[in-house]
C-alpha cells in the first residue's frame, strides 16, 4: 500500500463528517465570539453611539477579514477530510480484516500507507495474526488464490505409434 492516494474523500463517514461539523462549530464560536468581544470593546471603551452604528462600524473594519475566513473555510474543511483519511484508513482497513478473520478467513499481513498513522498497530496486529495463523509465507496471497481457482486439466499420457518404435529400436546398440 505504501504511497498510493486514496482514490476517495471519506472513509468512514461517521468519524468524519463529525469531525468536519464539530471543526465548524468550533469556527462559528470564534466568529460570533470575537464579533461580540469586539462590539463589548467598542461600546465601553468608544465614544456613545447607538448599537447600529457599533455594527456598522465592525462591519466596514472586520467584514473583509469575516468573508476571508468564509472562503477559506472549504479548503480547511477539505484538508481536514484529507487528513483524517491517515488514521480512519488504517483503523477501517483493520476493521475490515478483523471482520474477515471473524469470519473464519484467513488473512495476509496489513500495510498501511507510509504517511498513515499508527503503523506501529499494523505491526501489533501483523506479530498476533502470525501467532494465530502461522508466518505469512503459509497464507495464500491474492495470487495464489487466483492462481488456485484456475481450472486444471488431466494429463493426457502420448500414446506410443509404431514408427517411433521403430526408431527407437534402430538407435539401440546390441553390446
Amino acid at each position: 500500500m505504501s504511497d498510493k492516494r486514496r482514490q476517495q474523500l471519506l472513509i468512514d463517514n461517521d468519524v468524519q463528517i463529525d469531525l468536519v461539523w464539530q471543526t465548524v462549530r468550533f469556527w462559528l464560536l470564534c466568529v460570533i465570539s470575537t464579533g461580540l468581544f469586539l462590539c463589548v470593546g467598542i461600546a465601553l471603551f468608544g465614544e456613545e453611539r447607538t448599537a447600529m452604528a457599533v455594527v456598522n462600524e465592525l462591519f466596514f473594519k472586520y467584514g473583509p477579514a469575516a468573508v476571508a475566513s468564509i472562503i477559506v473555510m472549504p479548503l480547511v474543511l477539505m484538508d481536514i477530510f484529507r487528513h483524517s483519511n491517515r488514521f480512519a484508513g488504517p483503523i477501517y482497513r483493520l476493521r475490515t480484516v478483523l471482520r474477515q478473520l471473524a469470519e473464519g478467513e484467513r488473512v495476509a499481513h496489513i500495510k498501511f500507507r507510509d504517511d498513515d498513522y499508527w503503523q506501529e498497530v499494523a505491526e501489533d496486529f501483523n506479530l498476533v495474526l502470525d501467532r494465530l495463523q502461522g508466518p505469512e509465507e503459509a497464507a495464500p496471497t491474492k495470487s495464489e488464490i487466483e492462481i488456485s481457482e484456475l481450472p486444471t486439466f488431466p494429463v493426457i499420457p502420448v500414446a506410443q505409434t509404431e514408427s517411433s518404435d521403430a526408431a527407437e529400436s534402430s538407435h539401440t546398440i546390441v553390446g
